[in-house]
């Protein structure tokens, strides 16, 4: 039997929030609707299906939101989330995306900084056990999305248990911030087709004419070679530096059919194909660039649709710094910043946080050997002491350089 492409949308929880003005700040409240009280389980009839479960109704008069902190149960939203995905027929492993859907926000929600989520595998706090992501609304509008679990494998059935945390932190001061009101929902993805990765060593030859790069957005550009695994992008790196050193990091490029808005500059050539949305792209063009801009949409097969940085923390590497967990991670770049919260938790996840520091624009995070930043403007990269690197700019180029 011929394994069929399967994808199940679900939208597992609704969430309408609802202005109660009092007190010195609006207080918002969680309504729970009825889709809340059972397991929501889609089946595609080849061998597996996913299901997901936000919990029952919260009760006790609902939830007063506030600025707080993430774990002021009377003022601050907890959800218990099991993911439960089921496989029947050895036939690969399926992927699944998560995500919160904000269906409605008000524009002082919207341009708060401090109405934050996170997901964490540890129902102490917002900030224990694994941050698997966080992040805020700054910036979102209706029908916008905030990645929770991003192409999650799995080779067979299993129950995993995640809380999701929504707050008012205690920082915000903003009265704008009241008589808000919002909409949230929690979506998802299934599938069986497994993503279409490629790894590169693409190298920067300032010696050569141009540079050798990977955009969003493109085919990828002759004389770059395409490794089915990280390990021979990174031992090409090696081979590119004489041999002689291990480089912890390298790049990886999903491939596939898509649209992108790009942002053309005509008079010198430059295009940067990171917008979602045409909106995305006029709002970004009216704030940072000048008359000579244009939004165009640009729709692509078999191109770069996903630019990451990769980088290896050794178990050498944590045995020698506490705090380091041991593994593979990905930072992914080149799409305006919408990354750049998950980044910043991915790279917490990997260092742990005696090795990070978080400024204005960017977080950096370093030990001997290995550093990785990740900015808002969606640049990330990672880098050793000698000055080789590997880097996905923001606006969606991609290439490695040895020091």
């Amino acid at each position: 039997m011929n394994k069929q492409d399967k994808t199940i949308i679900f939208i597992i929880i609704a969430v309408a929030i609802i202005a109660v003005i009092g007190g010195t700040y609006a207080y918002w409240t969680w309504v729970s609707n009825s889709t809340q009280n059972t397991t929501v389980t889609f089946t595609t009839g080849a061998g597996f299906s996913c299901s997901a479960n936000g919990g029952g109704n919260i009760t006790s008069n609902d939830i007063a939101l506030a600025p707080t902190t993430c774990t002021d149960t009377a003022r601050a939203i907890k959800r218990t989330v099991t993911v439960s995905p089921t496989i029947t027929q050895n036939d690969g492993d399926i992927y699944l995306d998560m995500w919160l859907k904000v269906n409605s926000i008000g524009s002082g929600l919207a341009a708060s900084q401090n109405f934050k989520y996170a997901l964490t595998t540890s129902g102490t706090s917002c900030t224990s056990g694994t941050v698997v992501a966080q992040g805020n609304f700054n910036g979102t509008a209706a029908n916008d999305q905030k990645t929770l679990l991003h192409e999650k494998a799995y080779s067979s059935t299993t129950t995993e248990t995640y809380y999701l945390w929504i707050w008012l932190d205690a920082a915000e001061t903003s009265s704008a911030t009241q008589g808000q009101s919002f909409n949230i929902s929690l979506g998802g993805l299934c599938t069986n087709q497994a993503p279409n990765y490629v790894y590169t060593a693409n190298l920067y030859d300032e010696n050569a004419t141009g540079w050798n790069s990977v955009w969003l957005g493109q085919t990828m550009p002759n004389g770059i070679t395409e490794y089915n695994t990280k390990e021979a992008a990174m031992a090409a790196l090696k081979t590119a530096g004489g041999g002689s050193t291990d480089y912890p990091f390298f790049l990886r490029h999903k491939k596939g059919d898509g649209t992108l808005w790009c942002a053309n500059n005509t008079t010198e050539g430059i295009t940067a194909c990171i917008y979602q949305t045409q909106t995305e792209c006029n709002n970004e063009v009216a704030d940072d660039f000048g008359n000579d801009w244009t939004c165009q949409q640009s729709t692509y097969t078999n191109g770069v649709s996903e630019s990451y940085v990769g980088f290896v923390v050794t178990p050498t590497m944590a045995a020698n710094n506490t705090g380091m967990t041991a593994g593979t991670y990905y930072l992914k770049g080149g799409d305006n910043g919408r990354s750049y919260n998950e980044n910043k938790a991915t790279l917490l996840s990997a260092f742990g946080s005696s090795y990070c520091t978080d400024y204005s624009s960017y977080f950096r995070c370093g030990v001997s050997g290995l550093r990785a930043d990740a900015y808002s403007d969606g640049d990330v990269s990672a880098n050793d002491d000698a000055g080789s690197y590997c880097n996905v700019n923001g606006g969606g180029s991609s290439n490695c350089g040895l020091g």
